[in-house]
């Protein structure tokens, strides 16, 4: 049986073998050591904090990247993941406590950012990217759902599995 905690290692591997240095991995229903503060909230059900599924950090030809990730088994069960990126995206705040966990630091990731010079810019312009990964059934139609590519001006990543992916 395919479970969202084979897509998060799935897609953990996937980044590893394609550069990106992971910072941080949330299992489904677990304690993730990577939480984002939310701004104060409406309601007292929701939670305080984002906590994505995979945070990971890349060096490219364009400069330093940050990744935020999430995982679900269905395309269709990342529609509220897409909700709560776009409501990231556009929190300044968070955007920035993100780049403040991912700055450099001793005995810290190998790659990090430099957070006093992102303190700077616009938020609009941080380095941060986001990722949805799902199960890709071989017999998927009528999918309801379509991923974006972007997320408030923030490049959205799409990774797709199939059983010959998954660990």
């Amino acid at each position: 049986m395919v479970t969202e905690e084979l897509i998060t290692k799935a897609t953990a591997n996937k980044l590893a073998e394609d550069g990106w240095e992971i910072i941080a991995v949330h299992p489904p229903d677990g304690q993730g050591p990577f939480t984002i503060p939310k701004p104060p909230q409406d309601r007292a059900i929701e939670r305080a904090s984002y906590h994505p599924d995979i945070i990971a950090i890349k060096v490219d030809e364009t400069g330093i990247k940050i990744l935020i990730v999430e995982c679900k088994v269905k395309k269709n069960d990342l529609s509220e993941d897409v909700e709560k990126l776009n409501k990231l995206a556009t929190d300044p705040e968070s955007l920035y406590f993100i780049c403040f966990r991912c700055q450099k630091f001793e005995g810290g990731p190998e790659l990090a950012v430099d957070y006093d010079e992102l303190s700077k810019i616009p938020y609009t312009d941080l380095p941060i990217e986001f990722a949805l990964a799902y199960y890709q059934e071989d017999q998927e139609v009528n999918d309801s759902i379509d991923l974006p590519q972007e997320i408030n001006g923030f490049k959205c990543r799409i990774f797709s599995f199939q059983d010959k992916d998954l660990v």
